[in-house]
């Protein structure tokens, strides 16, 4: 690992430390004026997401920058029959996380290179809004190692901000936990995928209508919109 690599990594961890009691909170109020919705809510919208498009998945689940752990109840309500691990470079995080105490569940730091399990290990490997906190130059590495612990025909699901889409452009730039965040497009990262030797490649477009007054309403449209990308955020799946 190189220097540049091991200062991203430990600014990484000071910065998550220092805000994993008050992530939520500090979240919350970065995204509720604008959509209507809480940090919570934008947790568990991406779990129902993944339920929706492929029913109910058995197995093993790694969730790769778990923060605070709270994917895990998700897991748990959408996906019962599924064993979650969750790792991340926080060690403040990882202990919020533990004291949830959430059934077939665990928690580990790791060190933001190398994930701690062995190959062929998850049915599915979920990572949500992390890439753009990891170097653009390293971000191939990371997905290649998503690649080497998924079981073969295991998922690949990576959700994050549509750089297309201003008013998540604004949310990110005024978040303070944002300030290292380096965006990626859904092109990149489809990129990083094939590169990796992803197969069945896929991108969705979500989040096109705020969750509040009239927009409300709107909101069952969003799946007929999913390949418009306009939406706040996407996601891309594939499979090993």
């Amino acid at each position: 690992m190189g220097n540049e690599d091991s200062s991203r990594l430990i600014e990484l961890h000071e910065e998550f430390d220092k805000f994993a009691e008050a992530y939520r909170d500090i979240h919350t109020r970065n995204v509720q004026s604008v959509s209507g919705e809480d940090s919570t809510y934008f947790a568990e919208y991406k779990i129902k997401e993944i339920r929706a498009r492929f029913g109910k998945l058995k197995g093993s689940f790694l969730d790769l920058g778990c923060g605070d752990g709270i994917t895990a109840e998700f897991v748990n309500k959408y996906f019962p029959a599924m064993k979650y691990d969750g790792i991340d470079i926080s060690e403040k995080s990882v202990e919020i996380a533990k004291s949830r105490k959430t059934l077939s569940s665990s928690f580990r730091v790791y060190d933001g290179y190398t994930i701690p399990f062995k190959n062929n290990t998850f049915d599915v490997v979920f990572m949500a809004c992390v890439l753009h906190h990891i170097l653009p130059s390293k971000r191939r590495r990371i997905i290649r190692e998503c690649r080497r612990v998924l079981k073969p025909g295991g998922k690949l699901i990576i959700f994050e901000h549509n750089t297309y889409n201003p008013v998540t452009r604004k949310v990110v730039n005024d978040c303070i936990f944002d300030e290292d965040a380096i965006l990626l497009s859904s092109r990149e990262a489809e990129r990083r995928m094939r590169q990796a030797r992803m197969h069945n490649i896929e991108c969705r477009y979500t989040i096109f209508f705020p969750r509040k007054g009239i927009f409300k309403k709107f909101i069952p449209l969003e799946k007929y919109l999913s390949k418009i990308p306009l939406g706040g955020q996407y996601y891309i799946t594939s499979e090993k």
